[in-house]
């Protein structure tokens, strides 16, 4: 069992390699990606996603991606050497597409910030805008903001037109810090966009098994329960766009759901916070419904609580976000949605 794991994690880092060099095309099949990071216990997919014309290859590259694991390129001891400061600590971000490495100075005295993100949209247009520089003989595209924080970022295109980037955010307060050579001295002693570290592999901790679930995964189901057919467009590695075709069972015309992926506070401690913010109890789980005066309405709902990074008096945990225009309709494609990815 351990040989055929070992195999197919080979085959996934091929995979992302050829993905990663410049004469990429379409990605090579990701149903090892996929296999591997489904647990022995799920089910067979007896409902294929009904991926949009034109997001074919999207959907292809976000499969492979997904499977890195934007945490595990960060290397806590090479930063240090970079900055001479200390970690202070290692998070996924907002989206389970990032992760922050945060460094400080003396106690409570924050000073670099390194980002590592999987995914991100990279055009033609935005590798034109961008500097090409050759690191280690492989060539990464820099763009330099001085404002209002100066960072860097280098990308690293993966897949056409997305990218896996690290992004270098200087000390507030410091004008004239310099985050280019910062950033290029660390993607030179941590080989952050090279180095590929897999989920799978289980380098990190808290591990997020979220993080290797399609959030396409319930659209076939959400059409089912809205009784119309329709189509599924990935938007990014954590983000899928459901677009109904018609009249739904709700009675609204074609209005698009979107099921998103996060690492944020816990929706259950937002609940209690009234007005807008009203608790919802989903698969067992409790989390938040907040409208908005358009009537959009947006459900977060914990995927696992017992997983969870606490910072300070706050709890982080992995999130699913249903986003839709009533939360009528939220609540009637909350129970399909959490079902389908719980059982992944």
């Amino acid at each position: 069992m351990m040989s055929v794991l070992c195999a197919v994690l080979s085959l996934i880092l091929a995979a992302l390699e050829w993905l990663g060099s410049p004469t990429a095309g379409t990605p090579p099949s990701s149903d090892g990606a996929q296999q591997s990071q489904r647990s022995d216990t799920s089910t067979p997919d007896t409902n294929p996603i009904p991926i949009a014309a034109g997001s074919e290859h999207a959907a292809s590259v976000f499969a492979l991606l997904r499977a890195i694991d934007p945490c595990g390129q960060h290397d806590v001891a090479a930063a240090a050497r970079v900055t001479g400061d200390r970690a202070e600590a290692i998070l996924p971000g907002a989206s389970l597409a990032a992760c922050q490495l945060r460094m400080r100075g003396q106690p409570h005295q924050p000073t670099w910030t390194f980002t590592t993100t999987v995914g991100i949209a990279y055009s033609a247009a935005d590798r034109l805008a961008a500097t090409p520089e050759e690191i280690d003989g492989r060539t990464f595209s820099r763009t330099e903001i001085t404002s209002p924080r100066r960072s860097c970022e280098y990308t690293r295109p993966m897949g056409g037109e997305f990218g896996l980037s690290l992004t270098v955010h200087a000390p507030l307060g410091e004008p004239t810090a310099q985050p280019c050579p910062i950033a290029k001295a660390y993607l030179m002693a941590a080989q952050p966009l090279t180095r590929l570290v897999l989920r799978a592999q289980k380098r990190t901790a808290p591990r997020l098994p979220l993080g290797s679930i399609d959030p396409c995964r319930a659209s076939t189901e959400v059409l089912n329960r809205l009784g119309v057919a329709g189509t599924a467009e990935p938007t990014t590695p954590y983000e899928c766009r459901i677009h109904p075709d018609g009249r739904s069972a709700t009675g609204d015309t074609g209005a698009a759901v979107t099921i998103q992926y996060g690492f944020t506070t816990d929706p259950g401690a937002l609940a209690t916070a009234g007005g807008r913010h009203q608790p919802v109890t989903v698969a067992g789980r409790t989390g938040v419904a907040t409208s908005s005066d358009d009537g959009r309405c947006r459900l977060v709902i914990p995927y696992d609580t017992g997983v969870a990074v606490q910072i300070d008096q706050t709890r982080w945990l992995q999130t699913i976000a249903i986003e839709t225009n009533s939360c009528d309709r939220a609540h009637i494609i909350a129970d399909p949605v959490m079902t389908t990815i719980l059982r992944s």
